[in-house]
């Protein structure tokens, strides 16, 4: 007589010389310890797709995040763009007044050296020359600036949509 493991019987289902068919329970060993086990390792596996569940929503949370912060960087790259625009419009009108005021500067140093302008005239020309160039460079400044908030942006965005997609 043997059994497919070791343990205690705990109870005999047979007399002393009763006929047995193959197959026939004849005992019944103690599986306390086996159901222990069985229970343990049923409360890992739902321990365990407790915590895939609740990565597999952190994953998803964060998908959805990143999908809406690379929302969010597009749209503000977008208004950088559209400030662009009038920043352009304006340095174009401030060529066209630069050019302007060039040629009246020259214009009135012609008539100065013929003493027709006075020196005060001719200042006021220079002064006014001076500013107009300078409000050019401030604007060249401004559509660099947003060029660069622009590219940075578009750089985020794309970082955002990479990390999104591990």
């Amino acid at each position: 007589l043997a059994t497919a493991r070791p343990g205690e019987v705990v109870e005999i289902l047979v007399r002393e010389g009763q006929s047995v068919a193959a197959g026939e329970l004849i005992l019944r060993l103690d599986d306390r310890e086996d159901a222990s086990a069985v229970e343990s390792l049923t409360a890992q596996i739902a321990v365990a797709e407790l915590e895939l569940g609740r990565r597999a929503k952190l994953i998803a949370n964060r998908r959805n995040l990143s999908t809406v912060n690379a929302a969010v960087l597009h749209s503000q790259r977008e208004s950088e763009a559209l400030a662009i625009e009038p920043l352009k419009a304006d340095a174009s009108r401030s060529d066209r007044d630069l050019t302007r005021l060039q040629k009246e500067l020259a214009k009135k140093q012609s008539l100065a050296s013929q003493k027709v302008v006075t020196e005060s005239e001719l200042d006021a020309a220079i002064a006014q020359s001076e500013k107009s160039q300078t409000d050019r460079l401030h604007l060249d400044a401004q559509v660099s600036q947003k060029q660069m908030m622009i590219e940075q942006l578009q750089r985020k965005a794309e970082g955002v949509m990479l990390e999104a997609s591990i």
